[in-house]
């Protein structure tokens, strides 16, 4: 059955249930039973993605009877759930109000201490959202949050990452690279603070010493890289050698430095 039109189905659902708490009630309900059944099922098919999207909308109904439910973290779940899936179809707009309304839902030093890995993975993905919907302002007093509250520094990096790209997006470029290679120290993985054509030259030799006598063939049967510290480091680096290139000519050595340094990490400890 389709309605002809969206405001008598407004009419007829406000007219059915004139109530807001026993409205708030049936969306509760129904929003916990298409939960519990996508919890239920394996895969992650687009039909079962289609009722996380519909279980949270349902559950984000009847927000006002969250104190009373005791449902509020998995209210938390659903939406982070349902905006990490809006995300990975680059809709971002719609994972902003999926999470905000998540982190909303906190209580603060008490969510932190007894949901540490549900409020970090909460947090991390929002400062994404934010910087991907150019809220660059609430990002960053998110990522501030991460710093604050995160218990390794592993678990900044992601923070860390965000950063530096919401400066390279907002025409930072030569701050975004000097983060990039602070951070990079924090990794032990080292840069002269002034790159300069000798650099550049050293690295190349260093980088032809480590391929050696190896094949193509031997260059594509490399293992692949398991260490995250490593990884990470990778994926700074990534950012900082684009940004290089944007840069041009006055950031070309750095360019060439980074790359070549990500040439020998990969030959060494695999590819990512």
């Amino acid at each position: 059955y389709k309605f002809s039109h969206d405001k008598i189905q407004q009419c007829l659902y406000l007219d059915l249930i004139p109530d807001d708490v026993e409205r708030g009630l049936m969306h509760q309900r129904i929003g916990t039973l298409i939960w519990k059944s996508v919890n239920s099922k394996n895969g992650t098919s687009e039909e079962v993605n289609d009722w996380v999207f519909l279980a949270a909308k349902n559950l984000n109904r009847a927000l006002n009877l969250v104190d009373y439910s005791g449902s509020r973290y998995e209210l938390i779940e659903v939406n982070l759930r349902a905006a990490k899936l809006a995300m990975e179809r680059s809709a971002f707009l719609v994972a902003s109000d999926y999470l905000r309304i998540a982190v909303g839902l906190l209580e603060g030093d008490t969510s932190w201490d007894n949901h540490y890995e549900l409020c970090i993975d909460l947090y991390s993905t929002s400062a994404e959202a934010e910087k991907s919907i150019a809220c660059y302002g609430r990002s960053r007093e998110l990522v501030k949050e991460i710093h604050k509250r995160a218990k390794s520094f592993h678990q900044r990096l992601e923070a860390y990452a965000i950063e530096i790209q919401s400066l390279a997006v907002q025409g930072n470029l030569k701050g975004s690279i000097l983060l990039g290679f602070d951070v990079l120290r924090k990794l032990r993985v080292k840069f002269p603070r002034k790159i300069t054509m000798v650099t550049v030259v050293k690295e190349l030799m260093l980088a032809k010493i480590a391929i050696g006598t190896r094949s193509l063939e031997d260059l594509l049967e490399l293992p692949e890289m398991t260490d995250q510290s490593r990884l990470y480091a990778l994926k700074l680096m990534n950012m900082v050698a684009i940004n290089a290139f944007i840069l041009g000519d006055t950031y070309k050595e750095t360019y060439a430095v980074v790359s070549l340094r990500m040439v020998r990490m990969t030959l060494r400890y695999g590819v990512s």
